[in-house]
């Protein structure tokens, strides 16, 4: 074991135990590190999404290649902690496989085939594959950057932006064959031991679930995962383009979401800051969150300050102005009118390094809008947030449920599902959307508690965990919801 350790010290890895199987970490924290993982969390997610579409061997071998070139651009010193992880993950048969590549295969300007396979097979989700391969590309830049800082005053994009020199790639592939030859080393010597070796996404469940990830999986919001998407691609882009020399097309990152009660759309505004400081938009992942009681004073001349003191503390996140309609109580408002101003006046100096986004209901939301003539021309996008439709509303009913470790009967999942499309068909759902249905689950869950009060103790794990139909039977009565 002693020589196993060691060999894995000289990659600057070391095994955890963790129940029946170990897991790679790094030995120390550093920024390069840091960048390493964040480029096996890419590769992984783009080999996911491979293996759940059954895809054909040349485009695993199309996946590993591109890393491969993208290493070989990186140099030796970046590969090894890029490679240490990734390596010990990939069949001897692959290891051997990626020894023979004596040169990059794809050009920088060229679509990798794997790339090419998945957008054409998964075409809706284009933006978010795309993304996947731009943020391997990018966090083996920063890498480059950490371990070899760039003379440029930007951090670069992709390390196949540079100029392939011939001395380099020699130095890299002499590198890059020592450390597979290490790394086959490493993967017989845990398989002698009867250790497993780390599997795919070993490292994304160590961390919490990307940002564009959740908001993928929120029922009835796909559009607006699209759109995030589209907006962090244009950044990306735009940056790209200052690193080649080229004006960059600037967009502010402020937005309007307007919707019913209920629709998501504060729970969206929170995964969105974090999302644009995954991305690399932000630098900060903070969500800031106020109210009209937060901005507006009870003064002529205070409420300005108030507002830029908000700005301020937001600054390099996101300020969330929740219920923003609300600034504004009539057209003869003086306060919410000097909020307005401030805000615009914030918005714009701070357009490069904050995203404002003001939440509230569509038609007051426009008229907000028309209150002052440059609060409109400074939002870069609105998104609408429909209601949700019966079968979208039992999905999150179904999302609650496995949240707690509860499950429904199938009788009461289907009341559920019969009271849930009476509500909708009726127009009543729209009053309350994804909070009528947390109220419809914890009411279930209390009267639950009712049934079982008098013979908790002698109830089983099961028992205790399973919703019936009589805990949904006054369901209708928990509705009555205000706006």
């Amino acid at each position: 074991m002693k020589r196993l350790i060691t060999m894995l010290e000289r990659h600057g890895l070391r095994l955890t135990p963790e129940g029946d199987r170990y897991l790679l970490d790094f030995l120390k924290e550093d920024e390069a590190g840091n960048y390493a993982e964040d480029a096996t969390c890419s590769f992984w997610r783009l080999h996911q999404r491979l293996t759940q579409q059954d895809a054909p061997q040349s485009a695993f071998r199309s996946l590993n290649t591109h890393l491969w070139d993208l290493a070989w651009d990186a140099g030796g010193n970046t590969a090894s902690p890029l490679l240490s992880h990734i390596l010990l993950c990939w069949t001897p048969t692959e290891i051997r496989a990626s020894m023979s590549m004596r040169q990059p295969v794809y050009q920088p300007d060229e679509m990798p085939a794997y790339l090419e396979w998945l957008v054409r097979r998964q075409p809706h989700e284009a933006a978010a594959i795309t993304g996947d391969v731009v943020a391997l590309s990018i966090s083996i830049g920063k890498a480059m950057d950490a371990l070899a800082p760039s003379p440029l005053p930007a951090t670069r994009l992709a390390p196949a932006l540079k100029t392939r020199a011939p001395d380099r790639g020699r130095a890299s592939f002499k590198a890059l064959n020592s450390h597979c030859l290490e790394a086959l080393e490493l993967v017989n010597e845990l398989d002698l031991r009867g250790i497993p070796t780390p599997r795919p996404l070993d490292w994304d469940q160590q961390q919490e679930q990307p940002a564009m990830q959740q908001l993928r999986a929120l029922p009835g919001l796909g559009h607006v995962a699209s759109q995030l998407s589209n907006m962090i691609l244009h950044a990306q882009l735009q940056e790209l383009r200052c690193q080649r020399g080229l004006t960059a097309v600037k967009s502010t990152l402020h937005m309007v979401f307007t919707g019913n009660p209920g629709t998501g759309k504060t729970t969206v505004a929170r995964l969105v800051g974090r999302a644009l400081a995954e991305e690399g938009i932000l630098g900060s992942r903070e969500v800031f969150e106020v109210a009209r009681a937060d901005l507006v004073a009870e003064y002529i001349g205070q409420t300005a300050p108030k507002v830029f003191s908000a700005l301020d503390q937001a600054e390099g996140g996101v300020l969330l102005i929740d219920e923003a309609h609300g600034l504004m109580t009539d057209d003869r408002d003086p306060f919410g009118r000097e909020a307005l101003d401030a805000l615009v006046k914030g918005m714009e100096d701070r357009r490069d390094r904050l995203a404002v986004i003001l939440c509230g209901y569509p038609q007051e939301m426009d008229r907000l809008l028309d209150a002052n003539p440059g609060l409109r021309s400074r939002i870069s996008r609105t998104i609408q947030f429909p209601d949700y439709s019966a079968a979208q509303l039992l999905a999150i009913f179904d999302a609650m449920c496995a949240q707690h470790d509860y499950r429904l009967t199938p009788a009461a999942r289907s009341l559920v599902a019969g009271l849930l499309g009476q509500r909708v068909a009726s127009g009543e759902a729209a009053r309350g959307n994804a909070r009528m249905v947390r109220v419809m689950f914890e009411e279930a869950v209390q009267r639950q508690a009712t049934r079982l009060a008098r013979t908790l103790s002698a109830r089983t794990d099961e028992d205790i965990s399973t919703l019936t139909a009589d805990d949904l039977g006054d369901a209708p009565a928990a509705w009555v919801m205000s706006a």
